[in-house]
């Protein structure tokens, strides 16, 4: 019976698709006396070989199971070993022993976050390779040797993965032996029969290989660890002097009689209507202020001047309250604090309150009395009610004080355009009727139609200034000068925009007569100077056609492409006339000697309406009929 050749083994031993092992192979390699490695499908057949395992240096011999796989079998006296993985580490002993070096992959620090280079990759030099030696309780998949200066015996080992990774528990004692070990990942190779790419893969792969062990790394870790531990230790110890300078500062905290400016924000909050949510009772909590005096700075800064400034309904936040009130405590409770300092500070006085935890519950009691309500992420928002009443208070006010301060601004740059210096008196001005029968101090405090005509009237006067039209209203305003600038400016620029257009229509005039011109020239050639001084009309040239407008030049390109389509026409009636000549005189001179032929060609013929044959021949209807005035007989000699 005729066995089907059975599939090749890969060089790590496995067979594609393999029903027999792990997809594998047990034994695909053994050793030959000479120390060579051969594989179980090229030992050559029917001879005999004295063979042993690599690993295990006991005698093996080659056989075939059931499924027509060939591996080699140790012999009945001896046990067993090695598998799948086994062939792999054989392969891979035969390659490093011949290569004698392996691609060593860069050593990098281990520690949490840190990504630092302590070893660059290199190429590293051996003498030689052992296959799974026993060491202690441990067997490395590979162990290469180098001999140190001093003459002892190093080791490298590599862990080489095909199916399966170093696990853990190998991992953990390779650390604790402290023993210099790589894994090269092979497992995309695992079926592939490119014997140079997986060779090439296991030398010098730069992507594929890993320490599992480096003693620089181990060093690095423990150096790294021992410092992160001062490092929190340290922490730890300012924590707690930082909570011991709150509590000092808190209990030192005494009340200061108010300064002028908090006295202002007091007075501010309660003219607004505010008086009935500040002054409300609370944790002192290291404040140098009454309860009335930082709370009220609390509005202030976070509600009425974010409405003066339009800002709209801006959440509430202790952070943000708290850098409002820098002014109002001792510097080391400035800020806010973290948790951490605060517990520790509650570690040394349970009593303590930090400045933020007291806003927090000025906020909450506001909230219950329905001043305040809560929004995501803790902030607080002034509810609808309050927020419209104070709104309206300041609404007026704040839009009068930023329409005047606009006003001054805007009418201070237009006096500093003026040529020579001005005096000009801004308070008498904003009281003087200047448009109709209003100042401009009524028109800014007035209905918003009063304002949007002063403001537009303004804004015309100031594009002016930026080179726009001039206008007639100047608001009462002594910059005439700026309306002559303007003025003067629209004329030069009326006459520079005619000058430009001439110009423009003169260049354009003269590239549609060259445009005219280049056509004729590339067309007519020599004929071209006298057809451009042709014309369609008495006194009007082609050339002077196209200068007039670009209808004109499309008038004279029609002209010239009718000219070239006559000339074309001509060209071919000549054609056909010197052919028609040829075919005359070769049908004459049949009847005719010289002389008698070419008086007939050229004598008058009234069958051809007083033409002579040669003219007649013009055209092809002429020529058949000049034929036919020929004899049927030629002339003969003599006669």
């Amino acid at each position: 019976m005729n066995r089907a050749t059975p599939p090749a083994i890969t060089p790590l031993g496995y067979v594609d698709h393999s029903e027999y092992g792990d997809k594998g192979v047990k034994l695909a390699y053994a050793e030959q006396p000479d120390g060579a490695i051969v594989k179980v499908d090229r030992l050559e057949p029917g001879l005999k070989h004295d063979l042993i395992c690599p690993v295990c240096r006991k005698a093996v011999h080659r056989v075939r199971n059931r499924y027509d796989r060939l591996f080699f079998r140790h012999t009945s006296d001896a046990a067993g070993c090695g598998g799948p993985e086994t062939n792999a580490h054989i392969w891979a002993k035969a390659q490093l022993l011949e290569a004698k070096a392996v691609w060593l992959p860069e050593v990098l620090s281990r520690f949490a976050e840190v990504n630092e280079p302590l070893q660059d990759a290199r190429w590293f030099k051996f003498i030689d390779v052992l296959i799974e030696p026993v060491r202690g309780d441990l067997r490395p998949d590979l162990v290469v040797q180098v001999k140190a200066p001093e003459g002892e015996i190093r080791e490298l080992w590599i862990e080489i993965h095909v199916t399966h990774k170093c696990g853990p528990r190998k991992r953990a004692k390779i650390e604790a032996r402290a023993q210099a070990t790589i894994e090269i990942d092979l497992s995309a190779f695992r079926t592939s029969h490119d014997a140079p790419a997986i060779r090439a893969a296991l030398l010098e792969g730069k992507d594929n290989r890993e320490w599992l062990f480096h003693k620089a790394q181990a060093e690095d870790f423990r150096v790294r660890t021992q410092r992160a531990e001062e490092a929190k230790a340290a922490a730890e110890a300012r924590l707690r002097a930082k909570a011991g300078r709150l509590v000092a500062a808190m209990r030192s905290a005494r009340m200061l009689a108010p300064e002028p400016g908090l006295t202002a924000i007091i007075t501010k909050i309660a003219d607004h209507g505010l008086g009935d949510v500040v002054g409300l009772a609370g944790p002192k909590a290291g404040f140098r202020v009454s309860q009335t005096g930082w709370q009220s700075v609390i509005w202030n800064s976070l509600v009425v001047t974010r409405q003066e400034a339009d800002r709209g309904d801006l959440p509430l936040k202790a952070a943000t309250a708290l850098a409002a009130l820098t002014d109002c405590l001792p510097p080391p409770l400035q800020g806010v604090l973290s948790p951490e300092v605060i517990e520790a500070a509650r570690q040394i006085d349970p009593g303590f309150v930090a400045p933020q935890e007291a806003i927090e519950r000025y906020f909450e009691t506001l909230m219950q009395r329905g001043e305040l309500w809560q929004g995501r992420e803790g902030a607080w928002f002034v509810r609808h009610e309050r927020g419209s009443a104070l709104y309206r208070r300041i609404e007026h006010f704040r839009r009068v004080r930023d329409r005047v301060k606009q006003v001054g601004k805007r009418v201070n740059g237009l006096i500093a355009q003026l040529p020579s210096p001005t005096s000009f008196d801004m308070a008498a001005w904003l009281d003087q009727p200047c448009l109709g029968e209003y100042s401009p101090r009524q028109m800014i405090e007035g209905r918003e139609a009063l304002w949007d005509s002063f403001d537009a009237a303004l804004q015309g006067i100031e594009r002016m200034t930026l080179g726009w039209r001039h206008v007639d209203q100047l608001l009462g305003l002594p910059i005439e000068p700026l309306r002559d600038a303007a003025l003067a400016r629209e004329a030069e620029a009326r006459a520079k925009a005619a000058r430009e257009k001439a110009q423009a229509e003169a260049k354009e005039a003269q590239d549609r007569v060259e445009a005219i011109e280049a056509s004729a020239r590339l067309h007519l050639g020599d004929g071209a100077e006298a057809w451009l001084d042709e014309g369609p009309s008495e006194g009007l040239s082609f050339r002077l056609l196209a200068g007039q407008s670009s209808g004109g030049l499309e008038r004279a390109r029609n002209a010239l492409w009718a000219r070239l389509r006559e000339i074309e026409a001509e060209a071919e009636r000549q054609k056909r006339w010197t052919r028609n000549l040829a075919e005359l005189g070769r049908q004459v001179f049949k009847f005719y000697d010289e002389v008698k032929g070419r008086v007939w060609m050229n004598g008058s013929h009234p069958k051809l309406g007083g033409m002579a044959p040669r003219d007649a021949a013009r055209e092809d209807a002429g020529l058949k009929a000049s034929l036919a005035l020929l004899p049927r007989k030629p002339e003969r000699s003599g006669h």
